[in-house]
Order: structure tokens, then sequence, then C-alpha cells
């Protein structure tokens, strides 16, 4: 499909729109919009930017988003209107992005409310006047958007001229520490569209379904998302790797073309434990790019996808576009040399490779490849120099790329002539961060390149030599970075080395320094885990959840012996939890055939992953109570219960739906395999691990089932969420339960005579001696907190009389950053008036409180004596 016809970038969208106005465009967290409604959004934009801001062609637009329909909506308002978008990096800091609104000129910046620090920094230092306007939310220094938006109107606005015009600025990362921007035509973007339409496939299948999780504002992203609207394609964009949610996305849209970066994304969800469980058959096209595709990867996309082909590609922001492959299941069968290539350039694209001289090499000879496309870039924004410098005399765009080529014509890469990482899909420039590290005080010397990693393909790593006598961790080298780079750009890796030998001329032996790196490149490895007892060894692995809760991750415990090992609440399931725990267990060398599961409880933090990692031998111990509990826990009978509850404690009819919402979407209901079968442990059993006795210890309360366990002779207690150092656990109606709240003070007089000596606890920061040490004080604390709370309720009730739970629990004291009971976010609302409504049982069983029914809501008075 030559899209070239077009002389502004946003008419094959027109295009679209016009023929499939009803057809679904977008879809973003569920919620899918038509091609008639996105045009109309970006109509109401085009008129904010040229009406409100004042924006004239040629004035250049930048926005800092995560991924999100307003990317496309904003990008193709910009073009409508004949400016030019100024995409920029969500992960960048407050300076960086400063540097980049500057050096694109940009006159707006559209910004994610939550970046609002970041921007907030960067504006500190903009040497021009930048119109700031917020999405998501109201920021003090800006205007925000959406009620803006409400009032724009939402008709065509006239389309300005594009052509040789710039549609776009481009930045990607400079090998001198600065960041270049690619500025590239409307003609340019035109012509890459067609060369990537017709290697994807889209251009061939109308009506395809796209799936995009790499950032929408890199080049790549870009490339994908215009490509989708082009070809009248509906888009699914990921607003971050989730696997759970991209395998049902993928299964509910009938997803035919998709897009992860960088390619050991792919080996994340291929590993997620759950991909059984979804029908991948509609997949046509697996796109990977920005880094190498392993055999072993492209081997599981075959096994896992059944109809699909992957797409290998590579390009630049430079170049618009590049080289592809096909990798069909004849060439994996075969194990074909090309499944080392780069493949043949794509359509409108010609590649030569040259030595120094610029002499056009034979086959097999490596050299620099050179790009010639009309898709290639104008030249570097605002610096000459580089532009010339990035060009030859007859226009080939220099790639940096050192490559040789086979008799056919298919290309290899060999290696960088730029020093650039390409760490987790972002290019990472080893000058910015050798200039960054050379800032501490006590670094003498450095050098950074990459090295392989297994969750980022390839990570940043740098040998340090300290100042002498300087005392500097990893930690230190890392934070430092953090303060001056974007996080992203920090080395992951740090080896110290006392004299990297540079020469009198400042040269260093980079391969002998790369070669100490990786003697010792174990021992710098990222670690998910840390022992936290020697006698015997217990280490702690935090497990994170996947985002939108209160509490950032799992405390898991791995208790090891000669003889067999011990795995305490193994964390949540979710593919990011699963990815660190199974991480820290390879890195431990644990034989999960030789390790037990214990849980504390059922809740789906510490239990979720237990069949995710257990071996057919694994013994899981769960408490009778909560295994009940569990198995009884199917969607209806968990969440009729709740919604059962709140209804009669008057929480909002709307509020309740949109905790059923928000519930449904904190942990995808698709079905992580369960243990199949428990092991019951009473109260005061123990459980032999190796030559240690671990005494159970029932101590209801959060969960009716809730256990703790005693590790006798080391003095060791696992407290799972019975007793927290950061917060109060969450006291909860359970059915069957008159009175929950008692039964957790039972439980905290039950465990204050043990004698401790180190104390686990499933959340919160972790230093055992010390958090023993303060048991018995924060136990004391804990009873007075719910003697307080139940102290103010009753104080509230006899203040006025007759009050619903809800009413109650807006009425008290709770100690969070909110002023209005509707800004509280919706799970923690619930958490407020279920914690509300334990306490109201307990002064009901206790004779201080009556309730009584009125029109369906529980009503509470207090009971007052004669």
């Amino acid at each position: 499909m030559q899209f070239f016809q077009y002389d502004n970038v946003a008419e094959p969208f027109l295009a679209s729109v016009a023929e499939r106005p009803r057809a679904t465009a977008v879809v973003f967290k569920g919620e899918a919009i038509t091609y008639g409604q996105m045009n109309e959004r970006v109509n109401r934009f085009a008129h904010l930017l040229r009406d409100e801001a004042g924006v004239r062609p040629g004035d250049k637009v930048a926005y800092l988003l995560a991924n999100c329909p307003e990317i496309p909506e904003i990008y193709y308002a910009v073009q409508k209107i004949g400016a030019v978008a100024v995409p920029l990096n969500f992960k960048l800091i407050g300076r960086e992005v400063g540097y980049l609104v500057n050096a694109g000129e940009a006159s707006v910046l559209l910004f994610d409310a939550r970046f609002a620090p970041a921007v907030a920094e960067a504006a500190e230092q903009f040497d021009h006047p930048v119109q700031l306007f917020s999405l998501g939310g109201d920021v003090p220094f800006a205007r925000a958007t959406e009620p803006l938006l409400a009032q724009c109107a939402a008709d065509e606005p006239p389309l300005a001229a594009g052509g040789a015009r710039l549609s776009r600025i481009q930045f990607t990362g400079g090998s001198t520490g600065l960041p270049k921007g690619a500025a590239r035509s409307h003609r340019a973007d035109l012509v890459e569209l067609s060369s990537v339409t017709d290697s994807n496939g889209m251009a061939r299948e109308r009506g395809a379904v796209v799936l995009v999780q790499c950032p929408l504002e890199h080049h790549g992203g870009h490339s994908w998302f215009t490509s989708a609207f082009a070809t009248g394609a509906a888009l699914i964009i990921c607003e971050a790797f989730n696997a759970e949610r991209i395998l049902h996305d993928i299964e509910a849209y009938g997803v035919t073309h998709m897009i992860l970066l960088p390619p050991t994304t792919y080996q994340r969800l291929l590993r997620c434990p759950t991909i059984d469980q979804f029908d991948l058959s509609s997949v046509r096209i697996v796109q990977s790019a920005a880094g190498a595709a392993p055999v072993a990867m492209i081997r599981a996309v075959y096994e896992r996808f059944p109809r699909a082909e992957l797409n290998y590609g590579w390009g630049q922001s430079e170049s618009g576009t590049g080289t592809s492959l096909r990798i069909t299941r004849a060439m994996l069968e075969e194990e074909s040399p090309l499944l080392g290539s780069v493949g043949r350039p794509m359509p409108y694209a010609e590649v030569k490779i040259v030595d120094e001289t610029g002499r056009e090499v034979g086959v097999g000879e490596v050299g620099e490849a050179l790009i010639r496309t009309e898709a290639a870039m104008d030249g570097y924004f605002g610096q000459p120099d580089l532009t010339d410098a990035a060009f030859t005399e007859d226009g080939w765009l220099r790639t940096g790329d050192m490559m040789c080529r086979d008799a056919e014509g298919y290309l290899f890469i060999r290696s960088r002539k730029k020093d650039m990482i390409k760490s987790g899909g972002e290019n990472v420039f080893v000058a910015e961060v050798e200039s960054v590290l050379r800032e501490h005080p006590d670094i003498d010397d450095c050098l950074v390149f990459g090295t392989s990693d297994p969750v980022m393909g390839e990570a940043v790593a740098a040998v340090v030599q300290p100042r002498p006598g300087a005392v500097l961790t990893a930690t230190m080298v890392q934070e430092h970075c953090k303060q001056a780079i974007a996080s992203y750009k920090k080395p992951r890796y740090v080896v110290f080395m006392d004299d990297m030998g540079r020469d009198s001329a400042g040269k260093v032996r980079k391969s002998a320094i790369v070669d100490y790196f990786d003697a010792h490149k174990e021992q710098a490895a990222p670690r998910f885990h840390e022992k936290v007892w020697n006698d015997p060894e217990i280490y702690l692995i935090q497990v994170p959840f996947s985002g939108g809760t209160p509490v950032g991750y799992t405390n898991v415990y791995y208790l090891r012996t000669a003889d067999r090992g011990l795995l305490i609440d193994p964390g949540t399931s979710h593919e990011a939890s699963f990815q660190v725990l199974h991480l820290a267990l390879e890195d431990l060398g644990v034989d999960m055939a030789r390790t037990d599961i214990f849980l504390t409880h059922f809740h789906i933090d510490h239990l979720g992953l237990a069949a995710a990692v257990a071996a057919p031998e694994t013994r899981v111990y769960l408490s009778a109570a909560d295994e009940a509990l569990f198995r009884a826990r199917g969607e209806s009978v968990y969440r009729g219960t709740m919604k059962r509850r709140l209804e009669v404690e008057g929480f909002d009819h709307a509020d309740i739906d949109e905790l059923m919402a928000t519930d449904a979407a904190l942990i995808p209901r698709v079905k992580w395999p369960v243990p199949d079968t428990f092991v019951n442990l009473a109260d005061g059993e123990v459980l032999q691990v190796g030559p240690w006795e671990l005494q159970v210890v029932a101590t209801p309360g959060h969960t009716p089932g809730h256990t703790c366990l005693y590790l006798r002779g080391a003095q060791v207690m696992f407290f799972g969420d019975h007793v927290l150092m950061n917060s109060s656990p969450n006291i909860a109606p359970f059915e069957g339960r008159r009175d929950t709240l008692g039964d957790y003070l039972a439980s905290l007089r039950k465990v204050t005579p043990f004698t401790l000596q180190a104390a686990c606890m499933a959340h919160g920061f972790v230093d055992v001696r010390a958090q023993a040490a303060a048991m018995p004080a924060r136990i004391a604390w804990l009873q007075d907190h719910h003697r307080q709370r139940l102290g103010e309720i009753c104080a509230a009730l006899e203040a006025r009389p007759g009050m619903t739970g809800t009413e109650v629990a807006k009425s008290i004291h709770w100690n969070i950053p909110y002023d209005a009971w509707d800004d509280i976010p919706i799970i923690q609302r619930w958490i407020i008036v279920s914690e509300t409504a334990a306490h109201l049982d307990h002064l009901v069983e206790t004779g201080q409180v009556r309730r009584e029914v009125h029109g369906g809501l529980n009503r509470y008075e207090p009971v007052r004596g004669d």
C-alpha cells in the first residue's frame, strides 16, 4: 500500500475514519472507541492546540505520556494543524525533560499529572515560554486538559500542508551524552508507513487487530500505531507489560499482529504459568526488534502461537525503515543460518556495506551499513554538524552498525560502531553514563558497556575504579546515577577494580576489563533475595505486587536445610511476581522437589504462586479453616459475600459497582494453577524441616485460619500478616465468625509469651532482630490502637445514634492522606468500611452496641446502662 501518495501523515488515518467510522479504533484497559469517536477526540485536541494554545504551523508540541490513547490523538491533532510532534520518554527525569523541551523548541508540553514533579523540575530550566497542559489530574502550575477538551469543537479543522515539512522530532539519545532529535518529514513518515505495512502484512489484511506493548512514544511504537490506523486496524494499547492482561486481550479481541519489546519480553510472556489457558490461534504476526531473537525464544513462540510467523526487523529513528526477515517454521526446523540474520532491506530502501574509505566490501566482509531511503530523516534538529556527519556526500545514512552480507543479500549484524546499549528496548549511550559516573567524587575512573541479562536482554554494566581509600558500594553508584539520568540508564551491574590500567595515552585494554567483569559478574548480578538469618539459613525474597494495591510486595521467606527446604508465603499470582520468585529460587539453587510450602493464610498475595512453583513432591501446608474458605472463594461467593455486607452497611451502590470493577482489574481472573491438595496442620502441631522443629500457632483474626510458625531452638517467628510493623493488619468480617476482632485480640495475647530472636513479617521493611526486640511494644501498640478505635466508634454513636456502618466509618479518623471521602481510592474505602464493620461486630458481641435493621440497612446505637 503506497501511502506516500498522500501529503499529510494524518490522511491515511482520515481515510480509515471515512471508510470505517463505526469500527473499533482503540482498546485500552478494556474500553473501546470507534474511529469516528477517536477522530472527534483528535479534532478537539486540534482545536485546543490551535485555538486555546495558539499553536501555528511549524510550532513544536511535546507530550510526556505513558502508553494511552491520548498519544495517537495528540499526534494526529498536531499533524492536522501543521505543527511538529515532539514525543518524550516518560521515564526521563526532570533535568532531561527540560533539556529536550529546549532542544526541540517546544512551545507546548502536554503531560500526565503523574509526571508533575519531573515537569516542575524541568520548567525551572526552560529557556523560552512553554505552555503546560496536564492530563489525568489537576496540577497547580498547568492547565487541566479535560475541561478544555469538553469545551472545544469536534469539527474537522482545515488540513495543513505536509510533504517536506517536519511532522515529528524523534529524540534518540546521543553517543556524546546529549540526545539527538531525528527531524522527520511527512514524506519520510509516509514512505516509512508504506514500507512497514508491507513488511508486517497489515497492508494485506484489512481489519487486523494489532496489540502494541512497546512505548508508543518510541519510534517502533509510533511506527506500529500509525500502521494500524492507516490500515483500518483495531489497536490494543497495553499500558505496561502484564502477561495475563496481554494473553487475555489476545484471546478476547482476536489479535492478529503483536509487537512486544525488547525480545526478552516475549520470554517473560511465554513463561507465564497460565499461558495454556488462552486461545492464541488468532495471531498471524509476532514482531520482534531492538535486540537479538534467540532461537529458544523463536521455538517457544511457534509452540505457543500455532498459526503465527515471527517477523524480525532492524531499523532506526534516523532511517525510518530498515531490514526485515520473516522467520518460517522450516528455517527453525532446519536450523538455518538465517536465524542469525536481520534480513534484507525493506521496500523503498537500499543497504550497502562499506569499509572506512567508503568502498563497498564483498560478500562475508564486515563493514559499516549505510542505508538510502526516502524514509530517512532530514537530519538532526538544530545540530547541523551532526547531520553532516550522519550522511555521506551522495545521501547515504551512516547507521553506525557493523554488518556483513551473504551471497543472497541477507544481512548480519556483527557489532555496533556506535557505543550504545539496547537495554530493555531503551537506547543507553555509554558516554552519557560514563560522564555521570565520573562526576561522583569517589570514582576515579570507569568503563561502561553492555552485558547479557535474563530480564533486560542487554543491561548496562560498569567497571568502576574507586578513589583510593573510598568506601563505595554498587547501591551508592546506582543512586548517584539516578539523580542525574533516567533510572533505566543506571548500571544494573557494578564491578569494582582497583586499577583499570590506563596507559600514558589515556587508553585502557577494554577486552581485559570486560574479561575481569565477566569473572566477577555473578557477584555483581542484581539480587532478588538476601540472607536474614544464619542458623538455620533463612532468605528473604521480596515478591512484588502488580500495582494498584496498597502494599507493594510480599516478604517471602525460604528456610534452607541440608535435607529439605521450606518456602513461606510464596506471593501473589501475577506474572511479574512469578518472575522475581522464579529468578530468586533459581539463583539460590532451590530444588522444589525437596522443598515444601507453608501458607500462613489463604489471601492471594500469600497463596497465589504456591502451585506455580511447587513440584509434584512438594507438600503445601494451610490451615483447615482457610482451606475451606479458599475452596469456597469462587468469584460469586467471595464477591457476593463482600457485596452483601457492604450493601447492608450503607455503602453507596455506585461505589460498590466501582469496587467490583476495580477488584476484577487488580487481579485478572485467570485460573492460575492452585494446589490440588493441602496438608492441614492444627494449632500446636510440630512441622519437621531437616533437623529443625517448627511449631504451628493458630492466630485467627486477619483470616479465620491465619497461622504463625515458630522455629524452636532459633526462636524465630514467621508472623504472616498477624503482626506488621508498618501498618495495622486489616480485620474484616467473615461469614460464620461473629467477632473477628475479638479473635484477633485473643491471638495477639497468644503470641505475646513467645521468646523471639527474629521476627519475620510478610510486608514492610525487614530487620528481623530489631523487629523481634520491638515486638512486645508493637503488640501493645496494636492492642491500644484497637481499643482507641472502639472508643472512637462508641463516641461517634453516642453523638449520632442510628448510623450505618459506612456513616460510622466516615465519622471517625483514619491515618490516610486524603481530605475528603470521595478522594480516597475505592479499595481503601472498602477496607475502611470492612474494618469498621468488624469493630462494630465486636461491640455488638460484647454488649456495648445494639444493631438493628431498618430499611434493609444495619443501624447502630449505643447500649446505655440504667
